[in-house]
């Protein structure tokens, strides 16, 4: 039996369709024996969920443990070596490499659970934190609309909730981050978990969503 995704839901929003990213490989070893990929391969294969070995131009293979989006890849192979997950030489290559081979050794769904358990308890929490500040986002606004009729005590609200808000963007966003670098670890388990192949969109539909929100909150006066 499949195990499986919930994703959280909030506001919903009309947004312009959102281009898959580009992705890079996280590249934590690179050697001109593939026996010696191999075997960096497979001690990874039971941290990462989506080891494999590429092969340069030069002819060097290198093992990536993960495809990351361009866009959070330096937040995240900084985070990955801060918790001492990868060496601290490691790098992100947004270049198209020839793959050899995978993992043999990857972890399955059906014996490791907790990615996706952990992956929807990620979900559960943004979605928390996202519904509490879009109610707190929409309360401000509806001061902001009546500006020139405020009272005093009413502009006093308005100026600290804008001031709450700009403060906790980054409560919102480091939440955000827990699903992404959880997907961007365990890609396979969890897109083929039930409801999986839906991961990838509403990722890129909550980032969108983020970023456009933010935007309007630096514009509060």
């Amino acid at each position: 039996m499949k195990k499986t995704l919930l994703l959280a839901t909030g506001l919903t929003v009309m947004l312009p369709s959102y281009a898959q990213a580009k992705t890079c490989n996280v590249i934590v070893s690179s050697t001109k024996s593939l026996e010696n990929a191999q075997k960096i391969q497979n001690d990874y294969a039971s941290k990462f969920d989506n080891v494999n070995i590429v092969k340069n131009k030069k002819g060097w293979f290198m093992v990536s443990v993960a495809e990351i989006d361009k866009k959070i890849a330096t937040k995240t192979v900084k985070q990955w070596k801060k918790e001492n997950i990868i060496p601290q030489d490691s790098l992100y290559s947004c270049h198209t490499y020839q793959k050899i081979s995978t993992a043999t050794t990857s972890k399955k769904e059906a014996e490791l659970p907790l990615e996706v358990t952990q992956f929807n308890q990620a979900s559960a929490n943004y979605g928390n934190l996202k519904k509490a500040f879009i109610d707190f986002y929409n309360r401000t606004v509806e001061l902001q609309a009546k500006e020139k009729t405020l009272t005093k005590e009413e502009q006093a609200e308005y100026k600290q909730r804008v001031q709450a808000l700009k403060k906790d963007k980054l409560r919102l966003s480091t939440s955000f981050d827990v699903m992404a670098n959880l997907y961007a670890r365990h890609t396979k388990i969890l897109t083929s978990a039930a409801g999986g192949d839906k991961v990838l969109p509403y990722l890129q539909h909550e980032r969108a969503f983020v970023l456009d929100l933010f935007k309007r909150i630096d514009n509060f006066k």
